[in-house]
This record gives C-alpha cells, sequence and structure tokens, in this order.
C-alpha cells in the first residue's frame, strides 16, 4: 500500500505514484475552489479524505484510509494564516522534491480536446393563447403580455387579471386560478 519513506537526503521523500495522485488532486482542488481564503484543518481533511476515496475507485475496504493516512503524511506542514492558494504552492514543492513531475499546462496538447457539438434541445412550443379571442385596439389585434393585453402600435394595455389561456369567462360561482 502507499508508503511515505526518507531518502537518504535529509527532508526529502519518495512517494508512490497513488499518493501524488491524491496529492496533485487536493492541490488542483485548492487552486480552483476560493484559493485567497485560509486553509483551515477541517478543509485540508475533508479533501485529502474525499480524493484518496475517489482515487481508489470509491471502495469502502480501508484503501482509501490508508491512502489519506498517506498521503496526509506526505502533505507539507502548514502553519496558521496560509492561504489555499499557498499550500497549492507548497504542495507542488513537495511532489517536485520527490522527484514526480508536476505539469503546469506547459505539457498540454496543442490542439485541445473539444467534446462533441452541444445541440441545443428542441423544446416544442407551447401553444400561445387563442388570437381569435384578443382584444382589438388601433385596429390592430393587441399581443399577450402577461396577464395583459398589449396593443402593438399604441402600447395601450387592458388587464384581463387572468392569464391568456383562461380567456373564456368562468361560470358563475366557480373560483377562476
Amino acid at each position: 500500500m502507499p508508503k511515505t519513506t526518507d531518502q537518504n537526503a535529509p527532508g526529502a521523500k519518495t512517494l508512490d505514484e497513488s499518493t501524488v495522485a491524491v496529492l496533485v488532486a487536493v492541490a488542483e482542488h485548492f487552486r480552483t475552489v476560493r484559493p485567497t481564503e485560509p486553509l483551515e484543518c477541517t478543509d485540508l481533511l475533508v479533501c485529502v479524505g474525499a480524493e484518496a476515496y475517489n482515487a481508489v475507485g470509491r471502495r469502502l475496504d480501508g484503501s482509501s484510509a490508508r491512502l489519506a493516512e498517506a498521503a496526509l503524511a506526505a502533505m507539507p506542514r502548514t502553519f496558521g494564516g496560509i492561504t489555499r492558494g499557498e499550500t497549492v504552492l507548497r504542495i507542488r514543492a513537495a511532489v517536485l522534491a520527490a522527484g514526480h513531475d508536476w505539469t503546469d499546462g506547459d505539457n498540454d496538447p496543442a490542439i485541445p480536446r473539444i467534446p462533441s457539438p452541444r445541440i441545443p434541445a428542441k423544446v416544442p412550443r407551447q401553444p400561445g393563447p387563442d388570437q381569435s379571442a384578443a382584444p382589438i385596439c388601433c385596429g390592430r389585434t393587441m399581443r399577450h403580455d402577461g396577464t395583459q393585453w398589449v396593443c402593438p402600435k399604441c402600447k395601450g394595455w387592458t388587464d384581463t387579471g387572468r392569464t391568456a389561456l383562461t380567456l373564456v369567462p368562468s361560470p358563475a360561482g366557480e373560483v377562476a386560478l
């Protein structure tokens, strides 16, 4: 399982690929989510645990706990007042000191992969109000706007108090919603 061991050089550590993957995922999260806010201990613990859980395929067999412990042991020590963005820099330094690569986007492909074009779903048009029952103003049929009928020429309006789909008057004693 993932282990963090001391090398011959003082302060240098070797990290296995799964531990590095967790550290990189934690750094990416802190880089993109509120990087200017102070880092809280609980944020660090939860993020490392969640990324370890994701790294092991979301299994509940204890492997994520062991991986999270290894990642926390490899995590550079942070003290109060450090921001989440500064933590990313310290994690990067720890990963590089252990001999692993850290891509800054320079190694991204020249032509990025773009997902298939997004075609908007065609939403069927809802039937509008019956224009044959629309009031007439200035010799033109008024258009419906909310609960009002508006004249396209003079912008005069009349409020029916009901939506355009209920133009038929309700029978006496019946409540229209």
